[in-house]
């Protein structure tokens, strides 16, 4: 997302990014990385991957909290 979110349009460069856990060949990645990428378009990718990563952050807060929260509960010993 952030390649595509910097300029870049190279299908090959952007497959050789996925993550490591997709199984899923560079020719089948690059597929649908082959397009139109209209100002409309980025934008709204640009906004979604802002949210994501802000949902990210609290999620991360909220399992920081749970933990400390679970931590200050009397054992069962």
């Amino acid at each position: 997302m952030d390649a595509i979110l910097a300029g870049e349009r190279n299908p090959n460069k952007m497959a050789q990014l996925r993550d490591p856990s997709i199984r899923a060949g560079e020719e089948t990645i690059m597929k649908p990385l082959v397009g139109d990428y209209r100002e409309e378009h980025l934008f709204a990718l640009r906004q979604s991957l802002k949210s994501h990563r802000h949902y990210q952050e609290l999620i991360q807060e909220v399992d920081v909290q749970v933990k400390q929260m679970l931590q200050r509960l009397p054992s069962k010993g």
